[in-house]
């Protein structure tokens, strides 16, 4: 993957403003997730012929970790003057901020996983909803991940596999379930480490670049016993 420098993030405004994504699935194979030491902030670069699709790995982690902490801190911000303002009761208001301290922790460090950047769109992208939700004179809120597209802050757009968008729905039920009282702290704290641990394993399928069907299949028998766990703790969806 080629590197170059990039400009300044982009400004709210373009995080909140109403834009349409389309969704197209994902046909490849899921990549490695193991944890990618970050460099220097760059573009997403490909060889690829146009029209070609991108995959979420060729970008550079520092990319991933800037669009996360640029879309928490300003979350977390709106949060906080909504309830200046009154629109948020303060319950509501430090169980949103509670998940963002805990982004905070994941997003510290100088490494991320990709498939733990998804994770963590996933549950920004749900605190954003759950803050449209209260404050319903507020602009519409952008997700960083439509469908299979998970867009960079700079406005690049990489696809997901679908391994990656089976976790991340998976993620985002247990947020969402948190937020609205149906899960324990201690609860989905155990359910996202188990999702933890089924990424961990895909990471060692993949050490040899031999990933079978055998062993895809192994994955999305474990992701389905956690939406089963899910479903047991916090009952069916509500949408």
């Amino acid at each position: 993957m080629q590197i170059r420098k990039i400009a300044t993030p982009m400004a709210m405004a373009a995080l909140l403003s109403s834009v349409a994504f389309g969704a197209a699935k994902a046909v490849e194979s899921y990549t490695t997730t193991t944890s990618t030491t970050v460099d220097v902030p760059s573009t997403v670069t490909t060889n690829a012929v146009p029209g070609s699709v991108v995959y979420l790995r060729t970008a550079s982690p520092t990319l991933l970790i800037t669009t996360l902490e640029g879309r928490r801190k300003d979350l977390d911000k709106m949060i906080d003057q909504a309830h200046d303002r009154g629109e948020i009761s303060g319950e509501r208001c430090e169980a949103m901020k509670r998940e963002l301290r805990r982004i905070a922790q994941e997003t510290g460090s100088n490494t991320i996983s990709y498939s733990g950047a998804v994770m963590l769109a996933e549950d920004l992208d749900l605190i954003g909803a759950q803050y449209r939700t209260i404050v319903t004179n507020a602009p519409a809120y952008v997700p960083i991940i439509v469908g299979s597209h998970f867009t960079i802050y700079n406005g690049q757009t990489v696809q997901l596999d679908d391994l990656s968008m089976r976790r991340a729905d998976l993620e985002g039920r247990v947020t969402k379930d948190l937020l609205q009282g149906r899960l324990s702290e201690s609860r989905a704290a155990d359910l996202r480490a188990q999702l933890s641990n089924i990424g961990s394993e895909a990471a060692l399928y993949h050490a040899d670049g031999n990933f079978d069907s055998k062993e895809s299949r192994r994955l999305y028998d474990d992701f389905d016993h956690v939406a089963t766990e899910i479903e047991k703790s916090a009952g069916k969806d509500n949408n």
